[in-house]
């Protein structure tokens, strides 16, 4: 295939197709320039992995164990059907619980798959973490899993997972981009502007936000992108307030009448200053031939 550019198809980028690129489609991407948009939602860092030994209660946690059992419950207080996962590592056990989506569970799981798990850890019956994060460490060729230390997680759906478009998924796409793109990715605002700033390239911004190699490199991304994104809004308020001001209204108003000083003699209370000069300036505004903006 030729070159990748940002405003590349997705359908045209190698293993993606045109099942998988109406599947991206619905989520909003059509374009490389798209894809590179939809940042990862949290990470894995394989440096703060915690034994599941040397878990603590009612702390947010991370850990990676294989599928040791799973199954349907019944019963409890709130005698509805949930799902039960049992995850083991070298050092002990953890039940993951879901109330809903039983049926999903059933088919997502199988013994010896391996998972790493972020949520807060509870206790009932041991320790336990209800409706957790999940990724799936699928195969030891996974090269994020061993030669990255920080895992990307992306925003998942059933579509996109159905189609093979996994956290797993997004990430080979993602990284056969960077691979391949063409040159640097243009950065709009200019070196200058982002030095003054003390910002990042807005190509190292994208590689890091997608692969980092460290969490330091994530804020300095996420520092860049955020700007870019008020930049953005500022220019849209910026170009409407010049569209307002040059626009014209297709009509016009008089000066308020006897209406108005009826009104205004109905109030059972005073205006005050503030309220009379306010009414006189917005009186004054919509008798202008420019559109109010108030």
């Amino acid at each position: 295939m030729a070159d990748i550019q940002l405003n590349s198809p997705l359908q045209y980028i190698k293993g993606v197709g045109p099942r998988k690129a109406a599947v991206l489609a619905d989520h909003g991407m059509e374009t490389v320039a798209d894809l590179l948009s939809y940042y990862p939602r949290q990470y894995l860092d394989r440096t703060n992995v915690i034994p599941i030994n040397q878990l603590k209660l009612d702390q947010p946690a991370t850990v990676i164990g294989e599928v040791k059992a799973h199954g349907f419950l019944y019963g409890g207080k709130s005698r509805k059907r949930r799902y039960e996962v049992i995850l083991q590592d070298d050092t002990g056990a953890i039940s993951l619980m879901w109330f809903g989506g039983a049926r999903y569970w059933e088919k997502l799981f199988k013994k010896g798959q391996k998972y790493a798990v972020s949520g807060m850890v509870t206790y009932f019956n041991g320790y336990q973490m209800i409706h957790p994060d999940l990724e799936r460490l699928e195969e030891e060729t996974d090269s994020m899993i061993h030669a990255g230390r920080i895992i990307p997680v992306y925003p998942q759906t059933s579509e996109l997972s159905r189609v093979g478009l996994s956290s797993k998924g997004m990430r080979r796409l993602t990284s056969f981009i960077f691979d391949n793109i063409k040159g640097t990715i243009a950065d709009p605002m200019g070196e200058s502007i982002a030095a003054e700033h003390h910002l990042e390239s807005r190509d190292n911004a994208l590689r890091w936000i997608h692969f980092p190699p460290d969490r330091d490199y994530i804020e300095r991304a996420r520092r860049r992108l955020a700007f870019d994104e008020l930049l953005e809004l500022q220019f849209l308020v910026y170009s409407n307030k010049i569209r307002k001001d040059t626009a014209l209204k297709p009509q016009s108003y008089k000066s308020p009448g006897e209406l108005m000083t009826r009104f205004r003699k109905l109030l059972t209370f005073e205006l005050t200053p503030g309220q009379k000069q306010v009414i006189r300036e917005i009186i004054d505004d919509l008798r202008q031939e420019k559109p109010m903006s108030r």
